[in-house]
């Protein structure tokens, strides 16, 4: 915030009164005063200065001077350095950082990433293994061997050359036990890794596993980082010397020397990071010049920013839908991209071990339930109509859904038909209008949730849907006191209702094994929602996860969506709605939730 220095008393009071009124919507502003001498070129410099203010730099095109570009971004975290994103790389609990791991991004790369259409796309290495390539290999004794081949035109922003030592140092670090870092799961299944060359790095697998070519990438798993390359010759020495302060290092904070479009210039906790262009890119040096992230530790202050104008853009997650949508309604300068990709699902799960009443073990009554919801008006009120119908929890906009659509069921909202299927199941209607058996028993199964899910309202609205149909059924929200009790969780009486993360990776199809079911014997930990289990579904799950060719693995999962929608084993309702916050009017080329391409963004 600038002020002259003329009638400086006066004009100072009114800055500092403009300071503290922009400090309680989130703006850090700084005062800075002019000189009398200054203000004579005042005219003549605003005629190239940046619309955020920023004073013009001399590198413009035949000697004129160009407008610096400066590009604000905020995230809803504090954290203490980059080691969050190694040490708790899913975010859960009291670590989680909410846009830690896109800062990193723009600092550093993976040998590959994940693109906005959910595609493995190459970044330090030439190319994706896969077996047309011949760089994804498989062998009779189910072994497997990727290769991946370097660019030679990458470099560390120190200078250094990156090389395949790089990329096993990052691997030796992941394995190292005493370090704190979470080693990728898939690691696990590595026999070894072996650099044959400076710029060729082979990995042996024990056995198939099917997102080997994600090793050394970023955007895939929860917090966004697997086995990485690391700057050896600037970790190794104080690795050695000093393992207990390893992840203390300044490397982690304003030392972070990366491979990306940007290298850090500045942190200040409690504040911001400052990002500047990378020259020596190898991609080509990014169109904006500083990128500041201001970190906050209230989402409140992230919207309010947002509103204010004072940042341009939000980076990571910490925004829910009607959050989204009051940024969209309170500032039409920021764009918000509404419904660009469906988000989870979610499902119902049914209880398979003991249900109660037992008559849910029968798909006919499971069919006619679902058939009885209109999932239609579900997500157009829950929603904001912003998801579509879910047959299943494969998103329709996912690349593998075209391949696999002819055999997922679907069951359209019919209540009469499904009145039909529950008196053909032996049931009567009493004179209140629900359903008895035989012996006058009234179908009361209870619909359960959690405070915690976001989508517990939705058990309301299906609780009615159900009486509308016969179905006495009884809503039931789990205290947080309760959340914690495996048992109480896994023995749910009849349906719950929860949202999880749902995709085609080899996290989730294990999801589904009849090994990850909560029983006592597993002290009720497992992530088999349904408690479902059946030996040739676990065959076809098998199948898939040891598939390496990409058309046979999408037979594999075509015959999985068609058991899990023709049985109902989940009955699920919509895809959520997502949103992104693609900048306001300054910024162009932000394409998604990630920054993959932020070397081409450009402000205007």
């Amino acid at each position: 915030l600038r002020r002259t220095a003329a009638g400086l008393s006066q004009r100072e009071r009114r800055t500092e009164i403009s300071l503290s009124l922009w400090e309680r919507v989130g703006v850090r502003a700084y005062p800075r005063a002019l000189s009398n001498a200054f203000l004579a070129g005042v005219v003549t410099l605003s005629a190239c200065a940046s619309p955020d203010g920023n004073q013009a730099s001399t590198s413009g095109p035949a000697g004129q001077p160009r407008a610096k570009t400066h590009l604000v971004a905020g995230i809803f975290s504090d954290p203490e350095g980059f080691q969050r994103n190694v040490t708790n790389p899913g975010g859960g609990g009291a670590g989680k950082a909410p846009g830690l791991t896109e800062a990193e991004w723009l600092l550093h790369n993976g040998l590959t990433y994940l693109d906005e259409d959910n595609l493995v796309k190459p970044r330090l290495a030439e190319a994706v293994p896969n077996t047309d390539n011949g760089l994804w290999k498989t062998f009779p004794d189910g072994r497997m061997e990727t290769t991946w081949t370097l660019r030679k035109d990458v470099t560390w922003q120190d200078g250094a050359p990156f090389t395949a030592d790089d990329v096993l140092f990052g691997v030796e670090l992941n394995q190292d036990k005493e370090l704190g870092i979470v080693s990728p799961p898939m690691l696990a299944m590595v026999e070894r890794v072996q650099a044959p060359d400076a710029h060729t790095v082979v990995v042996t697998w024990k056995g198939p596993f099917i997102e080997a070519d994600q090793l050394f990438g970023v955007g895939f798993t929860a917090g966004g980082m697997n086995a990485i390359p690391r700057p050896k010759h600037l970790l190794a020495q104080p690795l050695a010397d000093d393992k207990p302060g390893f992840l203390a290092l300044p490397y982690w904070r304003e030392g972070y020397i990366g491979t990306g479009a940007y290298r850090m210039q500045e942190w200040v906790s409690g504040n911001h990071m400052l990002m500047v262009a990378s020259d020596g890119y190898f991609l080509g040096r990014p169109k904006i010049d500083e990128i500041e992230i201001r970190l906050f530790s209230d989402i409140n202050g992230v919207i309010t920013s947002l509103l204010a104008g004072s940042i341009n853009l939000s980076l990571g997650s910490g925004l829910n839908i009607s959050q989204f949508l009051t940024i969209r309604d309170g500032n039409p300068d920021v764009k918000v991209v509404l419904a660009d990709q469906l988000g989870t699902a979610t499902p119902i799960f049914p209880q398979f071990i003991d249900p109660d009443p037992s008559v849910i073990g029968n798909v006919h009554f499971r069919r006619a339930l679902l058939m009885g919801i209109d999932r239609q008006e579900l997500n157009d009120t829950l929603n904001y109509g912003l998801g579509t119908v879910a047959h299943t929890w494969l998103q329709t906009d996912r690349p593998e859904y075209r391949a696999v659509a002819n055999q997922v069921v679907a069951y359209d909202h019919d209540p009469r038909r499904a009145i039909e299927m529950i008196q053909g199941l032996g049931y009567r209607r009493g004179a209140d209008g629900f359903f008895v058996d035989s012996s006058g028993q009234r179908l009361s199964p209870q619909l359960s949730s959690t405070e915690q899910a976001q989508q517990r309202m939705a058990i309301f609205p299906i609780v009615d849907y159900w009486k509308a149909i016969g179905i006495d059924a009884q809503p039931y929200i789990i205290p947080n006191a309760q959340v914690s009790d495996q048992e109480l969780r896994a023995k749910f009486p009849a349906f719950h209702l929860v949202a999880i993360p749902l995709d085609p990776s080899s996290g989730s199809m294990q999801a589904f094994r009849s090994d990850s079911t909560p029983l006592p014997t597993s002290g009720y930990r497992g992530s088999n929602r349904s408690r479902y289990m059946a030996p040739d579904f676990d065959a076809m799950l098998d199948r898939y996860l040891t598939t390496i060719p990409i058309r046979e693995r999408l037979s594999a999962l075509s015959d999985i969506l068609h058991r899990q929608t023709d049985q109902l084993t989940m009955m699920t309702l919509f895809y959520q709605g997502s949103a992104i916050i693609m900048g306001d009017s300054h910024v162009k080329g932000v394409t998604g939730k990630t920054v993959w391409n932020a070397h081409t963004w450009e402000m205007t």
